[in-house]
C-alpha cells in the first residue's frame, strides 16, 4: 500500500513533468527556470527509483512495472542532457548525426 504522501508525490511530479513537456513544445531557447525545473524532476525521478530498488531488490525488475520505469527513467536522463546541451551550448548533443542524414535538395529552373 502506498501512503498519501506518496500520492500526492507522484501527482506533483506528474504536474511538473506536464508542464515542463508542454512548454517544450512552444519555447527554443530553453530560459534558467526550464533548465532547474527539468533538473529538479529528473534528480527526484532518479531518487525514487533508486530508494525502490534498493528496497525491493531484484523484485523491482520481475514485474513490466519496474521495467517501464526505468526506460521512462533513461529517457527522462537522456532528454535533460540534451536541454542541457541546447541551453549551455546552443546545440544539441546529437546534431552530429544532421550532417550523416542524405537531404535531397531541388533547384527551381527558371524558363
Amino acid at each position: 500500500q502506498y501512503t498519501r504522501a506518496y500520492g500526492v508525490f507522484y501527482t506533483i511530479m506528474a504536474g511538473s513533468s506536464t508542464m515542463l513537456i508542454l512548454t517544450s513544445f512552444f519555447v527554443t531557447e530553453y530560459a534558467l527556470w526550464f533548465v532547474a525545473m527539468e533538473g529538479i524532476v529528473t534528480l527526484l525521478f532518479s531518487a525514487e527509483i533508486l530508494m525502490q530498488m534498493l528496497v525491493q531488490g531484484n523484485a523491482f525488475f520481475n514485474g513490466w512495472w519496474g521495467v517501464i520505469e526505468c526506460a521512462m527513467w533513461t529517457l527522462c536522463v537522456l532528454s535533460y542532457m540534451e536541454v542541457l546541451a541546447r541551453r549551455f551550448t546552443g546545440m544539441s548533443p546529437y546534431s552530429h548525426f544532421d550532417d550523416t542524414i542524405p537531404v535531397a535538395t531541388y533547384e527551381r529552373i527558371e524558363e
